[in-house]
């Protein structure tokens, strides 16, 4: 086989694990920005809780919802 041809499609992983991202509630779902930054993440009590991977820590917090947030 050509070996260069597969590794040009080969995906680049971190090789451990460096962290997490803590919070009170269970995430529902979640979504990132078109760079990658930013994540949503929707919870069960209806809050979408905004982190920043450059930073580590919450950007924002959003309680606008009663239900649990299935999509963002």
């Amino acid at each position: 086989m050509n070996l260069e041809l597969l590794e040009s499609f080969g995906q680049n992983y971190p090789e451990e694990f460096d962290g997490a991202l803590d919070c009170a509630s269970l995430a529902v779902t979640c979504a990132f920005n078109r760079w990658g930054t930013l994540l949503a993440v929707g919870c069960n009590d209806g809050r979408i809780v905004i982190w920043d991977f450059l930073t580590r820590g919450i950007a924002k917090v959003i309680s606008a919802h009663v239900h649990p947030v299935c999509s963002l």
